[in-house]
């Protein structure tokens, strides 16, 4: 039963909810969201582009460090990535994706700290690593913009969010 005015009537009508997302379309809503995520992006974009200006920078640093020692660092941001994405799925799917995002937040910000504060090429090693374990979790914002975008929009409003990386 649905309530029309002051008067009940026993029309009752029923919307999935990705037809009240579409009929309901952009608002304030998605569009914090998309600055928050888009903003997400632009902290992975960082610790990723820092892969390009670690290296000269710790061979400076760093006189005793190898040309492999500096290749192994980028390779264990990427195998912390490709473990975290694993991990970060499965608990975003079991506790939410908006506490997943966070803590991945979060969790960058401690190990991009712990990078700049690493003594020695082993605990830099340690950080980059964790630092890619949690530049994992942000990829769930774009699942999560997804779920509450109309679908006339999705597209273009991901390509938005990706935008903010190269920024």
């Amino acid at each position: 039963i649905m309530k029309i005015g002051n008067k009940q009537t026993d029309k009752s009508i029923t919307y999935t909810l990705e037809e009240c997302i579409n009929h309901i379309g952009l608002g304030r809503f998605q569009w914090r969201l998309i600055s928050i995520l888009g903003f997400c992006s632009m902290a992975d974009a960082v610790e990723m582009m820092l892969l390009a200006i670690l290296g000269p920078a710790l061979t400076c640093y760093w006189s005793d460090v190898t040309e492999i020692q500096i290749a192994s660092l980028t390779t264990g941001v990427f195998a912390g990535m490709m473990c975290g994405a694993f991990l970060f799925g499965i608990l975003a799917d079991k506790y939410g994706r908006r506490r997943i995002i966070f803590l991945s937040a979060i969790l960058n910000t401690i190990f991009g700290l712990l990078t700049a504060t690493a003594p020695n090429y082993y605990w830099m090693l340690l950080a980059r690593t964790l630092v890619g374990f949690a530049l994992s979790g942000a990829a769930q914002g774009s699942t999560l913009m997804l779920e509450y975008l109309p679908s006339s929009t999705r597209a273009t409003i991901i390509i938005v969010i990706e935008l903010f990386w190269s920024l």
